[in-house]
């Protein structure tokens, strides 16, 4: 007895073929962990701690993602300056992500020492900050020839070139009922 297949029929048998070989496909890619990509984010600007907290959840080994530090007078020390994977690419088992990193501002820059005679504490401490110093003292004192909050000495020439890493001793006046106090930063 012969049977005859109908137009519906193959595209019955087609459609449950497609269905095998698609779930097949899918249950093959769940199994080799390639079922959701992982995609590059942008992490200029962002921390460290950003990159790391995005490998870990992605499961990605940590010899896939390397760091590579660099000074920076701007960006604040592990703030990422840039990376080699552009945002968006896909990420696999074969790709590295190269970070640069910031290492902050470059301890041995050296600067000219202004003369601060007769700038009040607020202004001497901002110069300092802006430049980034690292090792300066605050120290108070009190005197009867110097208005109270302003600058009496430091342990640096007026003038001198140092590098932003030099312990500096700044001494301010401290009204004259008052009792003598070290501040360092």
């Amino acid at each position: 007895m012969k049977r005859k297949i109908t137009l519906q029929g193959i595209l019955i048998i087609i459609a449950a073929a497609l269905l095998g070989i698609t779930g097949t496909t899918v249950g093959v890619m769940a199994l080799m962990g390639q079922s959701s990509a992982v995609t590059v984010d942008n992490f200029v600007g962002k921390t460290k701690k950003t990159v790391e907290t995005w490998r870990t959840k992605n499961s990605i080994d940590s010899k896939q993602v390397s760091y590579i530090y660099k000074y920076d007078e701007e960006k604040d020390k592990d703030t990422v300056l840039k990376q080699n994977m552009k945002a968006g690419t896909s990420f696999t088992s074969d790709s590295k992500l190269r970070i640069t990193l910031s290492n902050g501002a470059d301890p041995d820059v050296e600067f000219e020492l202004p003369d601060f005679t007769d700038q009040n504490e607020k202004d001497v401490k901002a110069w300092f900050t802006k430049h980034k110093f690292t090792s300066v003292t605050y120290v108070y004192e009190m005197s009867e020839t110097v208005t109270p909050g302003n600058f009496i000495s430091m342990d640096q020439e007026t003038g001198a070139k140092v590098k932003r890493s030099a312990e500096i001793k700044v001494t301010f006046c401290t009204p004259l009922d008052s009792e003598e106090v070290i501040v360092t930063s």
